[in-house]
């Protein structure tokens, strides 16, 4: 059974040039759906619109950029738990994302406040039945939506105070290991 992680399918090492250009591309990515969708509300009237625009979203969240920096350094802290070099970068990384992500909160503030009428047709509309699941959650969770800059202030210390929960929890759940057939594994 093999039991090293290949940290190799990501990047070379935890200094490789290519984890700032794909976070650079992301960040790119970012700039230009904000600048699409920002102003042009056209998405919240016309489910043609409103289908290119959760695909837009859709093609942005999966971006490499968005997943495969966090998800190494997620990794990297998982197997060397003890150390804080690779915890720091993963902070410095995660503060990135969580301003970047505060670039398009407006996004789905915006799809909240889709009248009751139009939401009805957009949800019965064929053309957006992909995005079916992820519309009617962003609108039966409307009621609990702040304005913007709340939402952006929200997110800022929501994050930092959770995920560092999480790690702690994980980080002494990743240092046991146990013994299986004479060999320690972690």
């Amino acid at each position: 059974m093999k039991t090293e992680w290949n940290f190799s399918l990501f990047y070379k090492n935890e200094n490789d040039a290519q984890i700032g250009k794909d976070i650079s591309g992301f960040s790119s990515e970012v700039s230009r759906f904000e600048k699409k969708y920002r102003n042009d509300l056209k998405y919240l009237s016309d489910a043609e619109s409103l289908s290119s625009a959760c695909s837009d979203y859709e093609e942005l969240i999966a971006h490499v950029g968005c997943t495969k920096p966090r998800m190494y350094f997620y990794f990297l802290c998982d197997k060397f738990s003890d150390n804080k070099k690779f915890q720091a970068r993963m902070v410095e990384i995660e503060s990135v994302f969580d301003r970047l992500m505060n670039k398009i909160v407006f996004f789905g503030l915006n799809l909240a406040k889709i009248p009751v009428d139009k939401q009805k047709q957009f949800l019965s509309d064929k053309k957006l039945s992909k995005y079916k699941y992820f519309l009617e959650n962003i609108l039966e969770n409307a009621k609990y939506n702040l304005s913007e800059a709340e939402e952006k202030i929200v997110n800022l210390f929501n994050q930092p105070a959770r995920e560092m929960w999480i790690r702690g929890v994980e980080k002494s759940l990743n240092q046991k290991e146990i013994v299986f057939k004479g060999r320690k594994m972690p």
